[in-house]
């Protein structure tokens, strides 16, 4: 069980690099490990930016944070590169959640797929 909850925002690009995916993002990349070229893989943790423990929050400041890289994302996505919004739901998160229409549409906006862990 995770320590804490967060979201992880990810990228897979086939098109374009690992730096040029990292600037068109303009946040600091989590990730721990790249894969073998020529995927591109960028990762942002939304624990550094939310300590609640509501998926809705941390979509809400996660975007915020991409506001200013929107375009790119769409971008990407309409590129073809995989986007998707993991959540790791903390000890103190609630059992069920629903997304608020905010979070709703940040994510189909964005074209970002998003998966919940549906156990614990």
């Amino acid at each position: 069980m995770n320590e804490y909850s967060t979201a992880l925002l990810q990228i897979v690009s086939t098109q374009i690099s690992h730096d040029e995916l990292c600037n068109g993002m303009n946040l600091r990349n989590y990730a721990r490990k790249q894969p073998a070229p020529p995927n591109a893989y960028y990762c942002f943790e939304t624990a550094v930016l939310c300590s609640s423990d509501s998926l809705n929050d941390h979509i809400e400041k996660l975007a915020l944070a991409i506001s200013k890289s929107g375009r790119f994302i769409k971008d990407r996505a309409e590129a073809g590169d995989e986007i998707t919004l993991l959540w790791f739901p903390g000890p103190n998160a609630e059992e069920y959640t629903v997304l608020t229409p905010g979070s709703m549409n940040f994510l189909g906006e964005h074209k970002v797929s998003f998966l919940i862990q549906n156990k614990r």
